[in-house]
């Protein structure tokens, strides 16, 4: 969410738009304007810190977001092979968004 795009010429920006528009892509839903306000909390910088270490425990890498004007998000390079964003995704899921004992859900 939030790529944009600065292209002059009229014709390849309507032919951008409208196959950028086909996916929906960048439009917000509500599950990803509350995640947005949460990490802009004292608790999403908390909870932002923690998943970079976490992640980096399990050799998921990726880079704090403030160099690219992202204090509170992390920046992934998914530029690879699409079995290896699997591997790293389960990874993620496996290893970093654990609840720990008696924090799961009912």
């Amino acid at each position: 969410m939030g790529s944009y795009h600065i292209i002059y010429n009229p014709v390849i920006r309507d032919r951008v738009k409208k196959e950028s528009s086909l996916s929906h892509y960048n439009e917000m839903n509500v599950l990803s304007m509350y995640a947005l306000i949460g990490a802009y909390q004292q608790e999403g910088y908390e909870w932002t810190d923690e998943l970079q270490k976490r992640g980096a425990g399990v050799g998921v890498i990726w880079r704090d977001g403030r160099p690219f004007h992202s204090p509170c998000g992390i920046r992934m390079n998914l530029a690879l092979p699409f079995s290896l964003v699997e591997e790293a995704m389960d990874c993620i899921g496996k290893y970093v968004f654990v609840q720990k004992q008696g924090n799961a859900a009912a």
